[in-house]
């Protein structure tokens, strides 16, 4: 379900736990340590010509981004995409793959796994549509909000288990090897 929804769902104690929260977005809820690192991207089609160095460049295109990506990203960010020819922020991920491959966009922003595993990303047709993306953004960790302090901490132990086992990094190993992105 979208972000927002999601947050209201656990502010009224209709769920547990939600996950990908940065801490502090919810008052009364305890945040276990990191789960994952987000790799936000600027993304673009290769035959476009944008070359992008830094977040200001931003204000020159249309920009299509995740939802809350203003609140998540920082000042930089949200002073760029106040000046852009055309911003959106989209709960559907998805949207802003389709967007870009039919240029209604001209950059998209989010993380690179997700981008690379969405629907429109995985499909035959796009593949004549390479894509390039730039490191704007630092790696941005990533909670999950839980209602009970109990569940946070019992799920901290658990986190602490999966990677000292060694299967943390497998599983996320996998996901890179699977859309062939670098390690950091």
């Amino acid at each position: 379900m979208p972000q927002a929804r999601g947050l209201a769902m656990l502010d009224r104690g209709y769920v547990d736990a939600m996950l990908t929260l940065v801490p502090g977005v919810l008052a009364g809820i305890c945040y276990s340590q990191p789960l994952l690192y987000y790799r936000n991207r600027a993304i673009v089609l290769q035959g476009s010509g944008i070359v992008l160095t830094q977040l200001s460049q931003l204000a020159q295109y249309r920009v299509a981004a995740f939802q809350n990506a203003r609140q998540l990203l920082g000042d930089g960010f949200r002073q760029a995409v106040a000046r852009s020819p055309g911003y959106t922020e989209l709960g559907d991920q998805d949207i802003q793959n389709r967007m870009l491959f039919n240029r209604r966009t001209d950059v998209v922003v989010g993380d690179e796994l997700i981008f690379h595993a969405n629907p429109t990303q995985r499909d035959l047709n796009n593949r004549s549509q390479p894509v390039i993306s730039y490191a704007l953004f630092p790696s941005s960790p990533r909670h999950v909000g839980f209602r009970s302090e109990r569940l946070c901490r019992d799920f901290d132990r658990a986190l602490l288990q999966l990677k000292g086992s060694g299967e943390y990094e497998r599983i996320q190993q996998s996901y890179r090897d699977k859309y062939r992105l670098p390690r950091n």
